[in-house]
């Protein structure tokens, strides 16, 4: 990464993979215990502006290619992100990225594999405020559109190759939420109180649905919903 002294970075990598054999994929499969695998390439650009006032925002791009040699396994990442912060003690940061792979390729059962035209939106959002020395706000979102359609099925042989089977491989489509707000509260060194409430989950939907519809009804129908509250003494 370089940064420059007006606050802004930037950063750009690039990965290469050599041919050779992927037997952790396989999860220690006896009837093809190995994946031959092709060469591979992995770029990564990002980019933060520099601080304006009391704003920031950074951007990122990614690229992936695999070659499984049966086909190839393409993903492109868009990333953009903005962090305000008002004040000192307060910050607030909200990112949005987008992930399409072609042929996204994964393991279903011994020997059985699956590859999807897969997409991929998730929404983050961090707050953290400090109202005095004794005192901690935080509150983190995380939410997830995950759909994986068009599937097809896969076997592969004693040499590692693989084979399509004919066969279509059942979508996955689902959504994943994790929230929580932290409350801390210092009573002496080292030794806290903490509130915290957390709701979070995963939810599987059919085909149709669109990635708002994920999103909401994974907000309305958490598989968690709760309210702690804890301490930790030091004595």
């Amino acid at each position: 990464m370089q940064r420059f002294k007006d606050t802004s970075s930037i950063n750009l990598n690039l990965f290469t993979d050599s041919e050779g054999i992927d037997d952790d994929v396989t999860r220690g499969s006896l009837s093809a215990p190995f994946i031959e695998n092709g060469k591979g390439l992995t770029a990564d650009f990002g980019y933060n502006t520099r601080i304006i006032g009391k704003w920031q925002a950074d951007f990122n791009v990614h690229a992936q290619k695999k070659d499984r040699l049966s086909f190839t396994e393409r993903t492109r990442r868009v990333k953009t992100g903005i962090r305000y912060f008002p004040a000192d003690n307060l910050r607030f940061y909200l990112s949005l990225s987008h992930q399409r792979t072609g042929n996204w390729f994964i393991w279903r059962s011994d020997n059985r594999y699956a590859t999807y035209q897969s997409k991929n939106t998730t929404i983050k959002l961090n707050t953290r405020w400090y109202p005095d020395d004794r005192q901690e706000l935080q509150l983190k979102l995380e939410m997830v559109a995950f759909t994986n359609q068009d599937g097809k099925e896969w076997t592969a042989d004693t040499l590692g190759y693989l084979n399509s089977l004919g066969t279509s491989a059942s979508s996955i489509n689902s959504g994943r939420l994790s929230f929580q707000i932290r409350y801390k509260y210092e009573i002496a060194p080292l030794s806290n109180i903490y509130l915290v409430y957390t709701r979070g989950g995963n939810n599987y939907f059919d085909d149709e649905s669109g990635t708002s519809r994920i999103y909401r009804e994974t907000w309305r129908d958490p598989q968690s919903n709760r309210l702690v509250l804890k301490a930790r003494i030091k004595f």
